[in-house]
């Protein structure tokens, strides 16, 4: 007889890439956290020394230090050697006069070179050298492209909070990584449509731009009229995804350690492919211990596993719609479903036979991909007599055209968290989305910032930007407002592609609300667009975005509830 395991404990891929991610964060922040420490009091403890009989305490802080170096007589004659090298680059110590010298090899390394490598420093005299050059009437258009690019630069930069940063680019490198083949679908939906207007600064200003309009307000508003799950229902899905995330184990060793751990959900092991081949996912097979004797059906669940990665999902999405039953379903994913659905077929007959059941009652579960595939594995086996068939999905990818999609909402339920990306990923989607991107008018939001640029540059050098000088450039700034939109902006056009595929089955949108985290029943044309957030990405894995909103959802009455099992590192 096969050995009985259980669920959890099992170490995923995609939690591991996260933990490792936190950890290194955390190392880093920590390291520099250090550094900092020790440099600023090393640096505070030199300039009392240096400056004690002055009494200047300037630098007591590090906006201080920054404000009391350039407002000196040095920090002038240092800008001044800066705007005066007619080579262009930065002067090196030995062109800066005696005085200067000296304040410098006695702080350099304590002040100047941890402001560089933060940024400020560097940025500021870049900024000065091109305000200037503007002012001066040569050049004026390299110097406007200069502080334009300047900006820009500074913006995608954000706050440098982690979050801020790291959602930022996770979005930027999968983007950037599938450039051609974006390039390619817009060719295929709209002839040749330039794809060198989508750059970091573009996605920026549009993140910007979202996050101000799909506010949690504005979620509320989305929802209002959609019927809201219960906790018996999350209580339930949260028990699925437990499996679901066991699909990521590595090694056989891992998953039957994982199962014998589960204790909401008992199963005994029947069958496992640890290895994924082309349209034939790894996947187990479990039957559920502890059933009733007097029940005519066999309780069996099949777990797939899905992608590892938002890159292999973003891949898979460009295939082709095909034909499917009476309407219209993702090539790759087609194939997959199908070849799980035969299987096990044999497996089904003997099972029916060792139990003396006449039914088999399947549950199909999966992840990413995992869902899609389990998602037609149950639509081809929900035809069958002896088959009572029910599919749950996390983030399953936009899989069905709409009449199929609800046709199965009876038996499929694809869970959604809230902006995660996948559900919403197909090749009309990925367009609409890279031209609304590129045609988005940021010009509004980089004039600010060059305003604020300004303004700051007013701070750090008062004697070259003064009020009368920042209000030239920004007036003839605003005079180029034309030529600066044709540079960065793609012409806008009408032209956008109807998506034809959707999720599955009844759809589950479980969203930030502002207080909480809220859960509705949503049509599946609700996800007919990518919404392009900073957590689009993380809302897609399990422990940052499937696991935390079930946590969060349960937590609204009961701060210190926790899932059977479950471990959150609160402890």
């Amino acid at each position: 007889m096969p050995v009985a395991f259980t669920v959890s404990n099992c170490s995923v891929a995609t939690e591991n890439e996260v933990r490792d991610k936190a950890s290194k964060n955390n190392n880093n922040h920590n390291s520099r956290s250090t550094t900092t420490t020790t440099t600023t009091a090393t640096t505070q403890k030199q300039i009392n020394d240096n400056e004690n009989n002055k009494g200047n305490n300037s630098y007591s802080s590090s906006k201080q230090k920054q404000e009391g170096f350039w407002k000196s007589a040095e920090g002038s004659q240092f800008i001044k050697e800066v705007l005066s090298n007619t080579q262009g680059e930065k002067p090196s110590i030995g062109t800066l006069t005696e005085s200067a010298k000296n304040k410098l090899l006695n702080v350099k390394d304590k002040i100047i070179a941890p402001l560089i490598q933060s940024k400020n420093v560097s940025d500021y005299l870049d900024l000065t050298k091109s305000f200037s050059s503007l002012l001066s009437g040569n050049d004026k258009k390299d110097a406007l492209d200069s502080i334009v690019s300047q900006v820009q630069s500074t913006a995608e930069q954000g706050s440098g909070g982690i979050t801020d940063t790291s959602g930022f680019s996770s979005i930027l490198s999968v983007m950037q990584e599938h450039t051609e083949k974006i390039q390619t679908i817009l060719d295929n939906e709209f002839g040749h449509i330039d794809f060198s207007y989508f750059t970091p600064a573009a996605l920026w200003y549009y993140l910007e731009r979202e996050d101000e309009r799909k506010n949690p307000s504005w979620k509320r508003l989305q929802h209002r009229y959609h019927k809201t799950i219960d906790i018996t229902m999350v209580e339930d899905l949260n028990k699925s995804l437990n499996l679901a995330q066991l699909a990521y184990c590595d090694s056989s060793e891992e998953l039957k350690k994982g199962l014998k751990a589960n204790a909401a959900m008992p199963l005994e092991l029947l069958y496992y492919q640890m290895e994924s081949k082309p349209s034939q996912p790894s996947h187990f097979v479990a039957v559920k211990k502890g059933q009733s004797w007097w029940s005519n059906a066999l309780e069996v669940v099949i777990v797939v596993r899905g992608t590892k990665t938002i890159s292999d999902a973003l891949t898979d999405a460009v295939m082709e719609a095909v034909d499917y039953r009476d309407g219209k379903a993702h090539a790759g994913i087609v194939e997959s479903g199908k070849w799980l659905a035969r299987e096990h077929a044999d497996l089904f007959e003997q099972l029916k036979a060792n139990s003396d059941k006449k039914k088999i009652k399947l549950t199909l579960i999966g992840h990413s991909l995992g869902a899609g595939a389990a998602a037609i594995a149950g639509m081809e086996l929900k035809d069958q007599k002896d088959m009572d068939v029910n599919v749950v999905g996390f983030g399953c990818p936009a899989l069905v055209s709409e009449n199929l999609s609800k046709a199965s909402e009876d038996y499929i339920t694809t869970v959604i968290c809230d902006s995660d990306v996948v559900p919403r990923l197909s090749g009309a989607t990925i367009a609409n989305a890279a031209l609304e991107i590129m045609e988005y008018d940021r010009y509004p939001k980089l004039l600010r910032d060059i305003q604020l640029a300004v303004d700051a540059l007013g701070e750090y050098s008062p004697q070259i930007a003064t009020e009368d000088r920042k209000k030239q450039a920004m007036e003839y700034i605003e005079s180029l407002s034309e030529d600066i939109k044709t540079k960065l902006l793609k012409p806008k056009t009408k032209d956008r592609v109807a998506p034809v595929l959707f999720p599955p089955g009844k759809c589950v949108h479980l969203y930030r609300d502002g207080h909480s985290t809220s859960g509705s029943i949503s049509p599946c044309t609700f996800f007919g667009e990518i919404d392009v957030t900073r957590t689009m990405v993380d809302d897609h894995l399990i422990p940052t975005g499937y696991g935390k909103m079930f946590l969060d959802i349960m937590r609204r009455d009961d701060e210190h509830f926790t899932f059977d099992g479950y471990d959150d590192g609160k402890k």
